[in-house]
């Protein structure tokens, strides 16, 4: 199998919401993955205040990237996301 590597331009705001996404999905599925307990809640919380909530303080800068280049947007989403994964998998 032969394997290409592509590099995509987007602004610094839309990458870095798209990885804090990733990696808070990728947490809770984390936590579920043996069972959802209350054990789980602290590594939920820490995520979502060290992933998710610094990636939203830059979503104002966002919009413009989304509203000219929609497919972008959501295909740098979806990889961020997929890198995301690799780690729980």
């Amino acid at each position: 199998m032969v394997r290409v590597t592509k590099e995509i331009e987007v602004q610094k705001e839309t990458y870095e919401l798209a990885i804090g996404i990733g990696d808070f999905i990728a947490e809770i599925i984390i936590a579920g993955k043996d069972g959802f307990d209350g054990m789980d809640l602290p590594n939920i919380i820490v995520s979502l205040t060290g992933d998710l909530i610094p990636a939203l303080t830059g979503i104002s800068g966002v919009g413009d990237e989304f509203n000219e280049n929609r497919p972008l947007f959501y295909k740098t989403v979806v990889e961020a996301i997929y890198e995301s994964f690799k780690r729980i998998s």
